[in-house]
């Protein structure tokens, strides 16, 4: 399994992979099975990471390369964030472990949408685009940030070789209903000297769906959620 954008740290990876190997018991292991939309995928050759929201609540399962079947993945899409997953999966010391993942060919109508959003938000910003991007954000936050503000805010804002072709991971799903949707973003794969996380809330007006607002985060809150 691969991230739809990018390949995991070898760091990560390694670790990753000595925890799997080292811990793990299949012979002893409970299977269980799930389907859920995919919020967040770390991954490259060696392993990592799947978050899948199911109906009852989130798994957090992690996957070694050649020790799970794949099922529907063809091309890209099956990876992106909003992809429903059938999945299999078991115990292990080191928490769940993927036997097999099964892509259904559909997709949340909400969570779809809004991770896109925020990738083009970004792609937009770091070509000047202001004027698109600006038209992203909800009527209610227009009427407290004018075009020019917005603008100005962006002034010194170097953007990262990246924003426009961010890895899987820059951005994390926490949460959605069909009216609204919690991302969070890692800005190092966006802005240059500037780094940070945030959460972003987007919502559906109108029968679209906009920004509403955006707050800063800490890194532990990126990296507990």
């Amino acid at each position: 399994m691969k991230s739809s954008y990018a390949p995991l740290s070898a760091g990560f990876v390694a670790l990753a992979l000595f925890l799997v190997t080292f811990t793990l018991a299949p012979q002893a292991a409970r299977a269980s099975e799930g389907t859920g939309t995919l919020y967040y995928l770390d991954g490259g050759r060696g392993g990592g990471v799947v978050h899948l929201y199911t109906g009852s609540g989130l798994l957090r399962i992690a996957f070694v390369s050649g020790k799970y079947k794949e099922i529907g993945f063809r091309g890209a899409d099956g990876y992106a964030y909003g992809a429903i997953w059938k999945v299999g999966y078991h115990k292990a010391q080191v928490g769940l472990v993927l036997d097999r993942a099964v892509f259904t060919g559909r997709f949340d109508s909400a969570v779809r949408p809004a991770d896109l959003l925020v990738r083009r938000h970004y792609a937009l910003l770091s070509k000047g685009s202001y004027e698109k991007a600006y038209n992203h954000l909800s009527s209610a936050w227009k009427r407290t940030q004018s075009y020019d503000a917005f603008v100005k805010g962006f002034q010194e804002v170097k953007f990262a070789d990246t924003a426009q072709t961010p890895p899987s991971y820059a951005l994390k799903i926490i949460g959605h209903n069909p009216r609204e949707v919690l991302v969070l973003v890692d800005a190092t794969w966006f802005t240059e000297g500037r780094g940070g996380y945030y959460r972003f809330t987007v919502v559906r007006e109108k029968g679209s769906w906009v920004i509403d607002r955006s707050d800063p985060i800490t890194h532990e809150k990126w990296r507990d959620s």
